[in-house]
């Protein structure tokens, strides 16, 4: 590929101006193309609204990349946030079987200012799909911030296992998503539920390699964090580090008493999982740190009302299912019901349980003793 003089940064940004003014009538669409058998080399964009239609569609189906080398991206303040952003716009739809390669391999050793290959934020009735390819972002691939009425489906992320911090799809603040159809590998959670989310359904994902999907993290440095009425359902396990996860924060109880409520996941459903290979099937983490120097304090983030139904398969570790809750605000109404996962070589899983307050149901293995049996 070739670096052309022309700036694409340029050329994209008079494209959308002009996408963005045109007016049409509610039961029609503009669109911005980006043509087959075609790659362009862009700098981090900004996409953003109001636009005067109603329903916008961005269509790629040639390529998208990113600068090769972190020098070349030429970020304000030479700090790198985002790459490619949708900021406002309502009725979106970004579609097509192109590729969005983010080109991360240059900054994954770097500790700071990594940026996100993908976002839209701020938007109504957003969809994502169709068939597009994300590719190795030097951060999260896909992040997804205070929209209402999202739809996800048909998507490919692909990162390398050991890369970075590069969530799959990221929700937060969004309320009644959808997320379905897409096989995601990352070297981090395949797909991330956090604050604020709320009517989140994922089913029919596949994931691996990468940290599992998962709720949380939640309430770090004491934030007032929701999650609730979340559903993740006949998705696919493979050779992942965890499989249906829920992980908050350790938070002190003297900056968080009067925001418990605030503070809370609720409602919560894996069900119809399977699992090849995993090396945590099943895992609430109430003591989530993702560096090296945390301490013990006492949790304020509730957990309550999580049900797993028919998560089947095989464990990498001996240990499948781990419940490790605050004593000081354990998990209550956890239900387990018709689990079955053995181990990798055939043999007898067993679990971890710390203050966890629920009920087991149906057949079980590993059979949870520490839940009262019904």
């Amino acid at each position: 590929m070739v670096e052309r003089s022309l700036s694409m940064r340029e050329a994209f940004a008079e494209a959308w101006k002009e996408t963005c003014a045109v007016s049409s009538s509610s039961s029609s669409s503009v669109t911005l193309r980006v043509p087959s058998d075609k790659t362009f080399l862009i700098r981090p964009l900004e996409f953003n609204g109001p636009c005067n239609s109603k329903r916008v569609k961005f269509e790629v189906y040639g390529n998208l990349v990113a600068p090769y080398h972190p020098s070349n991206w030429k970020c304000k303040n030479n700090i790198c946030r985002r790459w490619i952003h949708f900021h406002g716009v309502t009725g979106l739809t970004v579609r097509g079987h192109g590729r969005i390669d983010g080109r991360g391999h240059r900054w994954w050793h770097k500790k700071k200012h990594r940026p996100t290959a993908f976002e839209i934020s701020n938007s109504d009735n957003v969809h994502l799909g169709g068939g597009l390819t994300f590719k190795d972002s030097p951060r999260m691939h896909v992040v997804l911030n205070g929209i209402r009425t999202l739809s996800v489906s048909n998507v490919t992320i692909d990162a390398p296992e050991l890369s970075p911090n590069t969530d799959g799809i990221h929700v937060t603040g969004c309320t009644n998503v959808v997320i379905d159809h897409s096989r995601i590998g990352t070297g981090d959670d395949c797909i991330s539920i956090v604050d604020g989310s709320a009517f989140v359904t994922v089913s029919n994902v596949t994931c691996g390699p990468g940290h599992g999907i998962s709720i949380g993290s939640l309430g770090k440095n004491g934030a007032e964090d929701k999650v609730e009425y979340v559903r993740v359902s006949d998705s696919v396990f493979i050779g992942a580090k965890n499989g249906a996860r829920i992980k908050t924060w350790q938070v002190n109880m003297e900056k968080s008493l009067l925001t418990l409520e605030a503070k809370a996941m609720l409602d919560i459903i894996f069900e119809r999982i399977e699992n090849h290979d995993t090396t945590n099937p099943v895992i609430i983490d109430q003591f989530y740190c993702d560096h090296q120097h945390c301490t013990t304090k006492k949790s304020a983030v509730e957990i309550n009302n999580v049900t797993y139904r028919q998560i089947l398969g095989t464990s990498r570790k001996k240990t499948a299912v781990v419940l490790n809750c605050s004593k000081t605000f354990p998990c209550t109404d956890i239900v387990v019901e018709d689990m079955h996962i053995l181990t990798t070589d055939d043999n007898d899983a067993t679990y971890e349980c710390k203050n966890v307050l629920g009920k087991a149901q149906g057949e079980n293995v590993p059979r949870l003793s520490c839940l009262d049996l019904v």
